[in-house]
């Protein structure tokens, strides 16, 4: 099946799970990153437990929306 184009500039429409995991991956990143800034390492291993879960859901739903369909041509939830 083809995917929908848009039609001004002929490219695939990206749904809306790559919209929510771009904004997932970023908030990861950023929680991530907090491990610099945090003094106990009982915080620094919850920053990075945390924030490697937002990352994690954040690049399936980008995965799932660019790469799996389903059989009839619609994008997997």
């Amino acid at each position: 099946m083809d995917e929908k184009n848009d039609q001004a500039t002929g490219r695939p429409v990206k749904g809306p799970l790559t919209a929510i995991g771009i904004f997932l991956s970023v908030f990861g990143v950023a929680v991530i990153t907090g491990i610099f800034f945090t003094h106990t390492m009982h915080g620094k291993v919850i920053n990075l437990v945390c924030g490697g879960i937002l990352l994690g859901i954040g690049l399936i739903a980008i995965y799932n929306d660019q790469f799996v369909k389903r059989e009839n041509g619609d994008r997997a939830l």
